[in-house]
C-alpha cells in the first residue's frame, strides 16, 4: 500500500516538474525573440542615414589668445623652417643616447624660440620620438639629448609651435628622420627621456 502511495506521489512530482520547465522554457523563449527584435530594431536605428548634413562650424578664438596673438606682432605670419640635422635620416647610432640637433630658419617675421622667464611661455619646437609624449624645446642653442633610446629604428619628429602649443601649418615647418639604435644597452624597464629628465616613451618594455 505504501509502495503505491509513493509511486503515485513520484508521478504527479513528475507530471508537475515536466509542466514547469515546459512552461518556463515557453517563456524563455518569447523573451528571447521579443528582446532579440528589440535589438535589431536598435540595430536598425543606429546604422539609419542622419536626417539631414552635418553642419561644421569654427569655434570663436579664445579672447587670451587673441591678445597674445597681437601682442607678438607679425609672428603668427611667419613660415619658420624646421631641420634636423642630427641624427641624420638613415644613421645608425651605437648608443642608447641620442644627440638631437635642429636648425631654424626661414620667413620667421621675428619668431625664434624661447621662454619668457615670468609667464615660463614662449616658441618652442615641439619634439617627438615614436608618436610619444613630446617634449616643448626652447632653446635650440643648447644640448638636446634623448637618452635610454632602446635598439632598433625609431622616427624622430619635429615642427615649429606657437606659446599656446598650435603648431605652424607651412610645409617646412615639420621635419622627420628616421635613425637606428645598436647595441646602445637601454634599460628596457625603464622609458627613453630627454636630457631635462623629461619623459619622451612610456616604457621601453611596452613598446
Amino acid at each position: 500500500m505504501k509502495s503505491n502511495y509513493w509511486e503515485e506521489i513520484m508521478k504527479k512530482l513528475l507530471i508537475f516538474t515536466t509542466i514547469s520547465v515546459a512552461a518556463f522554457a515557453a517563456a524563455c523563449g518569447s523573451s528571447t525573440d521579443d528582446h532579440s527584435g528589440h535589438d535589431h530594431g536598435n540595430t536598425a536605428n543606429t546604422n539609419a542615414a542622419p536626417a539631414g548634413p552635418l553642419t561644421l562650424t569654427n569655434a570663436e578664438v579664445p579672447q587670451r589668445i587673441k591678445d597674445m596673438m597681437a601682442a607678438r606682432g607679425e609672428q603668427d605670419a611667419a613660415a619658420p623652417q624646421v631641420r634636423i640635422t642630427a641624427p641624420v635620416d638613415g644613421s645608425t647610432v651605437e648608443s642608447s643616447t641620442v644627440r638631437v640637433q635642429l636648425v631654424v630658419g626661414g620667413d620667421l617675421k621675428g619668431y625664434k624660440p624661447g621662454m619668457d622667464p615670468e609667464t615660463k611661455m614662449g616658441n618652442h619646437i615641439h619634439v617627438i620620438l615614436d608618436n610619444q609624449p613630446y617634449e616643448a624645446y626652447y632653446n635650440i642653442d643648447q644640448e638636446f639629448e634623448l637618452r635610454n633610446v632602446p635598439d632598433g629604428e625609431h622616427t624622430l619628429r619635429v615642427f615649429a609651435s606657437r606659446p599656446w602649443h598650435e603648431s605652424y601649418k607651412n610645409e617646412e615647418a615639420f621635419d622627420v628622420v628616421k635613425f637606428t639604435v645598436k647595441n646602445g644597452g637601454a634599460n628596457l624597464d625603464l622609458p627613453a627621456t630627454a636630457n631635462n629628465g623629461q619623459q619622451m616613451s612610456n616604457a621601453n618594455a611596452n613598446t
